[in-house]
């Protein structure tokens, strides 16, 4: 059982199911939201993750646009795991091993 008070969103790749939520996520494909309008007009969608260098762009899509409610800007300042960007590398300054640090 879900709560009836308060919006139900996720982040969607497969249309179909978008039809089960109040409020739809897009990752990264905010730029869809003009056709999605168009074959949804009920539909209400936020950007659930987009790039800092996108944010004025997506900022006036939210603007201009009352059924895009708005954007979540991914950072990444402080996680690079997930992009591939990042390794990891603990310094070993006091005789700490890897499979100590885990556990």
């Amino acid at each position: 059982m879900h709560s009836t008070t308060t919006p139900l969103t996720c982040q969607l790749r497969d249309d179909p199911h978008a039809e089960v939520l109040d409020i739809v996520g897009y990752n990264y494909m905010i730029f869809k939201h003009k056709t999605d309008h168009e074959r949804d007009p009920k539909r209400v969608m936020w950007q659930t993750e987009s790039y800092p260098r996108d944010a004025y762009r997506n900022y006036e899509t939210v603007a201009n646009n009352s059924y895009v409610i708005g954007d979540m800007v991914w950072t990444g300042l402080d996680y690079l795991g997930e992009s591939g960007k990042a390794e990891m590398v603990i310094p070993n300054f006091v005789g700490f091993t890897l499979d100590k640090i885990l556990g």
